[in-house]
């Protein structure tokens, strides 16, 4: 439970960044929606990385809290409130593939 950021950074092919926030409560997505401005909100969580990053736990080639652990992925917020749900970081790692997803070239 709690409301995120995932921040795409700009990089090869993505020349801002991309910013998704989702808020989930027992399981479901209360709200989910791109942000244009991310002083907009003030979520709980923001995890950022490159486009590159992002693919790879999308493809399940980088688990999540290990791409969090060796700073693959940055995290914002309270880690230990995170890392007290591993499993919910995997669900969200198995749903990511069922999202249309574009990657540039």
């Amino acid at each position: 439970e709690g409301d995120f950021y995932l921040v795409v950074e700009p990089g090869a092919g993505v020349p801002e960044p991309v910013v998704l926030y989702i808020d989930l409560w027992h399981g479901d997505a209360k709200d989910a929606k791109l942000v244009d401005d991310e002083d907009a909100m003030a979520p709980e969580f923001t995890i950022r990385a490159p486009v590159g990053t992002w693919r790879r736990v999308i493809e399940k080639k980088l688990d999540p809290i290990q791409g969090m652990i060796t700073g693959q992925l940055k995290l914002s917020g309270t880690m230990s409130t995170f890392m007290r749900f591993p499993k919910a970081a995997s669900e969200w790692v198995n749903c990511a593939p069922k999202v249309p997803t574009e990657f540039p070239s």
